[in-house]
Formats: structure tokens, C-alpha cells, sequence
């Protein structure tokens, strides 16, 4: 197992060659870019791993027409959380060739709670068994926490831990003791429970001061736990993009960060702590494991067992405001020397290199450089430097409709989005895939669809399933 260190200088890239370039693809779940998952996850370690000397890397995700022709050429492959079974022709491949594949596990999916959107997909048997297949078919797994590399490292003999890291430096903070003083929070549904806990106590609490002010950014579901709270002791920020986050972060004094004592909280990343750090927020958190291992408590941020002590600390903070700048400097500080996207890139790019066999021979640079540029003229390519982000074009945001309406259960909608998709890029197969999806596993319609999603991929597995399964109705 590798586990980086946080905290340790930058040094130069080891087993760096100056003749050879190195091309690294990442490959995404169907997701907004402008999500903070996406943005922690891939955007923004993918642009600090393309800073170094040598490295291009594109990003893109499942559904990109162009996708098998850019992975097949990655030197190196990090595929993030996606579930898909036609993956597995690629990933062999490329094990037989000496091309390292890494998947990455950053959420722990096995043991999602009740109100997270994702827990109906992973809850379905197969798609467990085959994240479980590509995870134990790559030549490594990285995760975003140690709790989960504990709960899921014995999946791979070979695995390291890519803690979230600081990518975006907020302006040094202005500090002034104003009144009221701002407490808040902002997050995903996936906190609904966590939220639910201290709803009650901690609007009782804001309608008791009167040089306090509740700041929530979080979705309609989540904000009427506050009802209680009058209107103008309280700003409500609709959730938005990464951007939008940071700006809400700025208008904060403390932050505060509930986990309940489940099992899927505790294998969660410290980006709470990391976020509110940067811009001088104070962090009062939780005193769970991803916050244990990362926050010094008393110096770079406060932590809570019971609702009693975080209300105990937000009387303390709201009352001290030198405890504030003290606990607020500190907590910037921290993460501006440790956990910078810098620093973490030199811990993924040693791990990577460390994954190719021994005398294995990467793509030339030139090749690299080539393929990179052609990429680049892609529809929807942003690139920045070396790194090369592919947004969803026309064809992918139908593709990615049709998904989120199968998810739900409209299955007419779905198959109208395939349907454009189809008339946008007949010769991609997914638009079929899908299609056969939205006909229902067995049925004759299903086989038609997937014979010609077969045509245009011949190596689908997910295809000849589907064909298998009609046949066995037939039979039976």
C-alpha cells in the first residue's frame, strides 16, 4: 500500500525521461463539470499533474463519442468511478501491453445513506460486482480517504490514498469583529441526514442570538430544516457551481460540519475542513475520522461530539473574536504549506511512474504531442496548457438526459433523448445501448437495439449480455 505524506517539501519528478512524454487520460462518470466532486476529483489534481515537465492529460467522461480512441491511447489511465462493462476489453488490452489503468474509488458506494441519489444504482448487484471486477482488473486503486483504502484496499494488492487537495487560493481575508456574526454551511443532499440531526437545536440557537446570522447553501429539501429561523436572521444561496461555492464561503465566519456516526460518513474526504480553511472560515467540525486525522484540534479548528458542545463552541467564537483570527489564520496556513494540488501531484505523478513495468516503453513524445494537439480541436475541447478537458457536446448532454430520465423512471423521455443522440452520431453505439435499455432487459425490441449498438462496437460485452438474455426468454 502507498500512503502519501502530507506535509513533505516538493521534489523533482522521479524516473522523469526527457524523450518521452507522458499522456494521461482520466475517465468520468456523466457529471456537471462545475461539481465539486468532479472538480476535487479530476479537474483540478488532472490541471496540477499537467504542470509538470513532460505530462499532458485530458479529461472527459464515459458517454464521449471519442472515448475508445483517446483511452486506448492513454500511457496511463485513471478511470473515476465509472461502472461500465465495456471497459474491460480496453483494461486487459492494456494490461497485456504495459499501459497502467488506476481506478479510483472516492466515495464509499457500497454503503450509501437512504436520501444519496446514487444509492438505487449501486445498490443493483451487478453494478457492485462490476465496480468490484474493474477494480480488481486495473493495475492499482487510489482513494480519497484512508478510511477507505482500510475498507476497500484488499481489492488490490496495490493501492495509495489522493487526499483532496488546494487548488484555489481565495484572497487573504479581511478581518474586521462585524456583527452579526455569519455561521453556516452549504453542501449536497447526501447530507441531508447529517443536517436533520442539528436542524432543530441549532435554529432554537439562532433565534436566541441577535448578533448571529445562519448562511445555507444547499438544495430546497435541506433549507426547510431551518424554517424555524426568522427571514432576516438567515440568507438562503441556491446551490451552483464551484465558483458560486467559494464566493458563499467568503461571506462566512465559522463553518460548521455535522457527520452522523455511520460508517459512510467516516470513509468521507476532510474537503469541508480543507474549504473552509482557505478562506479563513473557521472550521467547526465534527470529531470524526476525516477530520481526526487532519485538524489539530484547538489550533486549526474546533471539534464536537454532542450538539450541546458545538453550540458551546459557537457561543465562545461568536463572543471571542480574537479565538477567531487566531483559529482562522491557523487553519489557512495549514493547508496553504500541506495541502496544496502542487504537492499532491508530485505524490500521484511518483505512484503513477512507479506503476510501469520495468523497461516498458511509453509513447513517443512527439506521438504525444500530436495526438494531444489533434484532440484539442474537438468540439467542446477547453485546454489549458497541457491539460485538455473535453466538455459534453449536443451529443453527450442528450446522452446524459436520457440517463438521469431512465434513472427516474421515464422511460419515454429516455428513449427521445437517445433518439437525438442517435440522429446526432449514428455511428456511435451507445445511443443503441441505451435504447435496449429503455426496451427492457430480454424483449425482443432489446436485441434489435443491441444488435445494432453491436455493430458499431463489436467488442461490447454489455451488447452480447443483452443478446444472451433474449435468447434464454426465447428458450425458456
Amino acid at each position: 500500500m502507498h500512503r502519501g505524506s502530507i506535509g513533505c517539501p516538493p521534489s523533482p519528478v522521479v524516473g522523469s525521461r526527457s524523450d518521452r512524454d507522458l499522456l494521461v487520460v482520466q475517465l468520468n462518470v456523466p457529471a456537471e463539470e462545475g461539481e465539486g466532486d468532479y472538480f476535487h476529483r479530476s479537474f483540478a489534481p488532472g490541471k496540477a499533474l499537467s504542470e509538470n515537465s513532460g505530462v499532458h492529460v485530458i479529461s472527459l467522461t464515459n458517454e464521449h463519442r471519442r472515448k475508445f480512441a483517446i483511452i486506448e491511447a492513454a500511457d496511463l489511465l485513471v478511470i473515476t468511478m465509472v461502472c461500465d462493462l465495456d471497459l474491460m476489453p480496453v483494461v486487459e488490452r492494456r494490461r497485456w501491453a504495459g499501459l497502467p489503468t488506476v481506478y479510483e474509488l472516492n466515495d464509499d458506494v457500497f454503503d450509501l445513506p437512504v436520501s444519496n441519489p446514487r444509492r438505487a444504482f449501486y445498490s443493483n448487484p451487478f453494478n457492485r460486482q462490476l465496480t468490484e471486477l474493474l477494480m480488481k482488473s486495473s493495475d492499482a486503486v487510489q482513494f480519497s480517504s484512508s478510511a477507505l483504502q482500510i475498507k476497500y484496499g484488499h481489492y488490490h494488492d496495490r493501492s495509495a490514498v489522493f487526499s483532496n487537495q488546494l487548488s484555489y487560493l481565495p484572497p487573504e481575508r479581511l478581518w474586521r469583529n462585524r456583527r452579526p456574526v455569519v455561521v453556516g454551511w452549504g453542501g449536497s443532499m447526501g447530507h441531508l441526514e447529517d443536517l436533520q440531526t442539528i436542524s432543530d437545536a441549532l435554529s432554537g440557537w439562532c433565534r436566541t442570538r441577535d448578533d448571529v446570522k445562519l448562511h445555507l447553501m444547499c438544495a430546497p429539501a435541506i433549507a426547510e430544516l431551518f424554517d424555524a429561523v426568522p427571514a432576516h436572521k438567515k440568507t438562503l444561496f441556491p446551490p451552483g457551481s464551484m465558483l458560486d461555492y467559494h464566493q458563499f464561503l467568503g461571506t462566512l465566519d465559522i463553518g460548521i460540519a455535522p457527520l452522523n456516526p455511520v460508517s459512510y460518513n467516516s470513509a468521507r474526504s476532510d474537503v469541508k475542513f480543507l474549504e473552509y480553511a482557505s478562506h479563513g472560515v473557521v472550521p467547526v467540525l465534527q470529531r470524526a475520522r476525516p477530520y481526526l486525522e487532519t485538524v489539530r484540534e484547538g489550533k486549526t479548528g474546533l471539534m464536537f461530539d454532542t450538539i450541546d458542545e458545538l453550540l458551546r463552541h459557537l457561543d465562545h467564537l461568536v463572543a471571542d473574536y480574537r479565538d477567531r483570527v487566531r483559529l482562522g489564520i491557523a487553519a489557512r496556513d495549514f493547508v496553504l504549506r500541506h495541502r496544496t494540488q502542487v504537492r499532491g501531484a508530485v505524490e500521484r505523478l511518483a505512484f503513477y511512474q512507479g506503476l510501469f513495468p520495468s523497461g516498458a516503453t511509453r509513447t513517443a513524445s512527439g506521438h504525444v504531442r500530436g495526438r494531444f494537439e489533434q484532440w484539442s480541436t474537438l468540439e467542446g475541447a477547453v485546454r489549458r496548457g497541457r491539460h485538455l478537458v473535453l466538455l459534453p457536446t449536443a451529443f453527450e448532454t442528450a446522452l446524459r438526459d436520457g440517463l438521469y430520465a431512465m434513472e427516474k423512471g421515464w422511460g419515454r423521455e429516455a428513449g427521445k433523448c437517445f433518439q437525438i443522440a442517435q440522429s446526432l452520431c449514428p455511428d456511435a453505439y451507445l445511443p443503441y445501448l441505451y435504447l435496449s435499455g429503455c426496451a427492457g432487459m430480454g424483449s425482443k425490441e432489446a436485441a434489435a437495439w443491441a444488435k445494432e449498438a453491436l455493430a458499431r462496437n463489436p467488442e461490447s460485452r454489455m451488447c452480447r449480455m443483452i443478446l444472451s438474455a433474449t435468447a434464454k426468454t426465447a428458450v425458456g
